[in-house]
């Protein structure tokens, strides 16, 4: 296993949040016709870690999500 020393993961979150795709709004529309999601109305719950990328994602589309 390799060893990263005393700082841990400490500095890898800049690196996860760089690398990390991002999400499509095409995937988004895609879940919001499957579920039939009412984003005028609906509330959206992410209980995810990480960088908030998704959230930010589904905000883009509607600031109610």
């Amino acid at each position: 296993m390799r060893d990263f020393g005393d700082a841990g993961f400490e500095d890898r979150a800049k690196y996860y949040a760089k690398y990390r795709p991002c999400y499509r709004k095409t995937l988004l529309a895609e879940i919001i016709r499957t579920f039939k999601l009412d984003v005028k109305k609906g509330r959206l719950l992410n209980l995810g870690c990480g960088t908030g990328g998704l959230i930010i994602a589904w905000h883009s589309i509607s600031p109610l999500l």
